[in-house]
């Protein structure tokens, strides 16, 4: 097995295979927690993430992204929320567009930012490497071989 139970709790035993079993499963897990696509609105455009990073300070909401590199580079990003707004457009500066630049996802078992980097919570490592895999874009391969290779084969 992946996981091994110690007196302490669980433990990885393999972290290659628990990455590999993640990516293999992972297009199945995303569509069920798919909220949609978006583009920023108005004064979000050049910054979308402080809109809802506010929305979820007013709304005791938990939200992590993913690299925030690869959306300077990009524009494209996909955020996962603890709960949804009932209006994104007029509280995330959000409007829906098929092949939007924003991706929302809800969260799904608990929700806690792996760490916080320029005041934007960040996503576990191995769902920004889910993500970018999904891109399949020369920078998007490059960025998830550097989560890979820094966070993921330790």
């Amino acid at each position: 097995g992946v996981l091994i139970q110690r007196q302490t709790g669980l433990r990885i035993s393999n972290r290659e295979a628990l990455r590999d079993q993640f990516v293999a499963n992972y297009q199945t897990l995303r569509s069920s927690i798919w909220l949609g696509a978006f583009r920023p609105l108005g004064h979000a455009k050049k910054a979308p993430l402080p809109s809802i990073g506010e929305w979820a300070v007013a709304n005791n909401a938990i939200w992590s992204a993913t690299d925030p590199s690869y959306f300077r580079q990009t524009g494209r990003i996909t955020v996962f929320l603890s709960n949804f707004p009932d209006d994104p457009e007029a509280e995330l500066k959000l409007a829906a567009q098929e092949k939007g630049p924003i991706t929302l996802l809800r969260s799904f078992g608990t929700l806690f930012p792996w760490r916080i980097q320029a005041g934007i919570p960040l996503a576990q490592p191995l769902l920004m490497f889910g993500e970018l895999l999904r891109e399949r874009d020369p920078m998007a391969l490059e960025a998830a071989e550097r989560i890979r290779a820094e966070y993921l084969a330790k």
